[in-house]
């Protein structure tokens, strides 16, 4: 009966090959990746598909790199949510006196180097071929700091100095800052 390759049973009968079952599955399996290399070559993948691709590190090569390209992606995202405070901190300062605000501007300018490097190691390690990618991922972290800034300046301008016992004072400030 039924077609394919079968065999015997110790009791005399037969039942198809298992075999020939996994040989069908991995053959599928072949046609299908065929058929989606068919697919891409017809249709490139969007560019928002290749943004993920990119984002994600699906397009490196070896595991190290997307290792890597991870770490990348987490601190660059981690630290610029770290930066925007900060930016808080050094506003708030240059409000309050102008030797506090450089003091802490010069303080804080000083440990963002330490940052950009921690982001552009990683980066480079992930695509050695790609410098300008390092480079411009450790530079847009920090400018969540002047954007940090810029909102603390709308919010505190008309504070501080004339109300003491504003909840928008620079003692409440750096105590956010702080976390």
């Amino acid at each position: 009966g039924g077609g394919g390759a079968r065999r015997r049973t110790s009791d005399g009968g037969d039942r198809p090959d298992p075999r020939l079952k996994e040989a069908q599955q991995r053959l599928g399996g072949v046609q299908r990746s065929q058929q989606q290399q068919q697919r891409q070559q017809h249709y490139p993948p969007s560019r928002a598909q290749s943004f993920q691709s990119w984002a994600s590190g699906e397009d490196l090569d070896t595991k190290d790199q997307r290792r890597a390209w991870r770490v990348a992606m987490l601190l660059f995202v981690s630290l610029m949510v770290h930066n925007f405070p900060e930016g808080l901190a050094v506003s708030a300062a240059a409000l309050e006196a102008d030797k506090l605000g450089i003091t802490v501007t010069i303080g804080i300018a000083i440990h963002n180097i330490p940052e950009g490097i921690a982001i552009a190691v990683p980066c480079l390690a992930a695509r050695p071929d790609s410098p300008w990618i390092s480079f411009a991922l450790a530079s847009f972290s920090g400018l969540a700091e002047p954007l940090g800034a810029f909102v603390s300046l709308l919010f505190l301008r008309g504070f501080g100095k004339t109300e003491k016992d504003s909840w928008l004072s620079l003692e409440n400030v750096l105590a956010f800052v702080a976390g």
